[in-house]
């Protein structure tokens, strides 16, 4: 992603699909602290999106506009805004996928 890190680095994540809707939460850790600017927050998600989504992404309880977006390979979240230095970042991110769903027309 486009995070500084000082310190060590842990992460941790889970995600629940209900249907097409995936909600992922993750909790990223810095011995010191983790800031980050406007562009790709993180990539892999657990599903791939079924469109490029707006969305909110919650950030250590602040709440940051985000989009998300479907490559062939890879799965990409971007934030518009950038966020300032702490040392654990909690994120919250719901998106709709196609897996195990229908493609519209």
């Amino acid at each position: 992603g486009n995070q500084t890190v000082v310190g060590n680095f842990t992460s941790s994540g889970t995600y629940t699909k209900v249907g097409r809707v995936v909600t992922v939460t993750a909790v990223l850790t810095a011995t010191t602290s983790i800031a980050g600017g406007a562009g790709t927050f993180f990539t892999g998600l657990p599903f791939a999106p079924s469109v490029i989504a707006v969305g909110v992404l919650v950030l250590n309880n602040r709440s940051t506009a985000c989009w998300v977006q479907n490559f062939p390979t890879t799965t990409n979240v971007y934030i518009n805004t950038g966020y300032s230095a702490h040392p654990q970042v909690e994120v919250t991110l719901t998106y709709i996928t196609w897996e195990n769903g229908y493609k519209l027309a």
